[in-house]
């Protein structure tokens, strides 16, 4: 068989020299040289990644997974009160991120304005849109909550109460499942009354 093989085998039609010894060319040999010294390589490198991971959970423990996944903020329900025709009254919306920062409320909707209007500035000239956004701000006294500040001017005469809700976003762009509320009650305050003017006719 050796007779028939090796002039096959030494042909100069045949792409590569063929050891017939091994069973493999020297470029193959080379390749599978190559190949087995990446592996071993890589084998190395995790072995050091391993180790590595060994170390850091015996010095320091586990790694505390709870924040992999972003927590959505929490807004605050909240209520006061106010008199009846009190004039414009300043108020916050609050809320608090455990794994961030809220960043902006937006104003999920508001009673009518029979009961009152809700305005974004002191002078109240401009009211309150449904689905506005408001930048949040670090409350002054608990850096851990973010706030809006709004104003409510009540309709004349109403008691009753009147309610704007609105929704957190974090820094994240998650937002509160909740949609939250601030109540604002209006007190009835007696009127002073009112002196009509006598006439009185003589003869």
């Amino acid at each position: 068989m050796g007779s028939f093989v090796t002039p096959l085998l030494h042909n100069s039609s045949t792409c590569c020299h063929i050891n017939t010894k091994t069973g493999a060319s020297p470029a193959l040999r080379k390749e599978i040289g190559a190949e087995n010294r990446s592996y071993i390589r890589i084998q190395v490198i995790l072995r050091l990644i391993c180790l590595t991971i060994a170390v850091v959970v015996t010095f320091f423990g586990m790694p505390n997974l709870a924040y992999a996944q972003n927590v959505a903020p929490e807004g605050s329900d909240t209520e006061e009160t106010i008199n009846e025709d009190s004039g414009i009254h300043e108020f916050k919306i609050q809320a608090s991120d455990s794994d961030g920062s809220v960043i902006e409320f937006r104003v999920d909707s508001f009673d009518g304005v029979d009961r009152g209007r809700f305005y974004t500035n002191e002078e109240a000239t401009d009211a309150v849109v449904s689905g506005d956004t408001f930048t949040a701000v670090v409350n002054a006294v608990d850096t851990n909550i973010q706030e809006v500040t709004f104003w409510f001017v009540p309709a004349q005469d109403f008691t009753g109460f009147a309610r704007i809700r609105f929704i957190a976003i974090d820094d994240n762009g998650d937002e509160d499942a909740t949609v939250n509320k601030h109540k604002i009650n209006i007190d009835n305050v007696n009127d002073a009354p009112i002196a009509n003017q006598a006439s009185a006719s003589g003869t």
